[in-house]
C-alpha cells in the first residue's frame, strides 16, 4: 500500500474524468503517507500504534452512525432511509415512517 505510487506514475486511460481525478488524489495521498510515516514513527515511537487504533475506532463509530444498513431492503425502502431529515442513520429506520415495513 505504501509504495503503490512507485508502480504507477503514468496516467491511466480512463472512461471518466472522475476516475482520473480519484486516481490522482489516491496517488498523491499515498506519496504523502510514504513521506510522512517515518517522521510519525520517529516522533511517536511505539505510541503510533495507539494513534492508528484511535483512528480505526473513530472510523468504526462514524460508519455505524452515518451509513445505514442496506441488507434485505428494497430500493423504495432505501429511498425512504435516505430521504430522512437527519444524517444519523437510526432516525431514518425507526418510528412510524420506518422503511422497515414488514420484515423487521
Amino acid at each position: 500500500m505504501g509504495c503503490s505510487w512507485l508502480v504507477d506514475w503514468q496516467r491511466v486511460v480512463c472512461k471518466s474524468e472522475q476516475h482520473t481525478s480519484t486516481h490522482n488524489i489516491n496517488a498523491r495521498l499515498t506519496v504523502l503517507q510514504t513521506l510522512l510515516l517515518p517522521t510519525v514513527f520517529s516522533a511517536l515511537g511505539p505510541n503510533t500504534l495507539h494513534l492508528f487504533g484511535a483512528v480505526n475506532i473513530l472510523s468504526i463509530i462514524v460508519v455505524w452512525a452515518l451509513y445505514p444498513e442496506t441488507n434485505q431492503r428494497t430500493l423504495e425502502e432505501m429511498n425512504l432511509v435516505f430521504a430522512a431529515d437527519s444524517i444519523w442513520n437510526w432516525y431514518g429506520m425507526t418510528g412510524e415512517n420506518s422503511p422497515c415495513l414488514s420484515h423487521c
